[in-house]
């Protein structure tokens, strides 16, 4: 289940995400806007909060490398979240990730607002 997290606004997207992540929600919801924040301020800057993350449907993680060209847009991902998974995955796509400017970095669940500053410190946000 996504939902809109407070603290979104201008070019700064925020979801919590829980349950089982499905490509029909990641097309619905997280790729429109991003796509829509993109266009309107050129890149967009991204917090995913993984809450009681389940896992993701087969469908999501197709649906997001459909979407790939959109990453180009994205300039910085932070993703909250306790789970050590978590941790190496974000540092695993950080460092692919880094050739094309976009940085990832995880937060544990305590550090939320430390996650939002960074995200905001990266541009300014109208």
């Amino acid at each position: 289940m996504f939902e809109r997290m407070a603290g979104a606004s201008g070019r700064i997207v925020g979801y919590r995400i829980s349950g089982v992540l499905t490509g029909e929600e990641a097309k619905a919801i997280l790729i429109p806007e991003l796509g829509r924040v993109a266009t309107t301020y050129g890149y967009a800057h991204l917090l995913l909060h993984l809450d009681r993350l389940e896992g993701e449907t087969p469908e999501a993680f197709i649906e997001e490398l459909k979407n790939l060209p959109l990453i180009r847009k994205i300039r910085r991902i932070a993703v909250v979240g306790d789970s050590t998974a978590e941790a190496l995955a974000a540092a695993i796509s950080d460092m692919l990730l880094s050739r094309i400017d976009t940085r990832i970095r995880h937060f544990r669940t305590g550090e939320l607002q430390e996650a939002w500053d960074w995200l905001h410190e990266g541009g300014v946000t109208p």
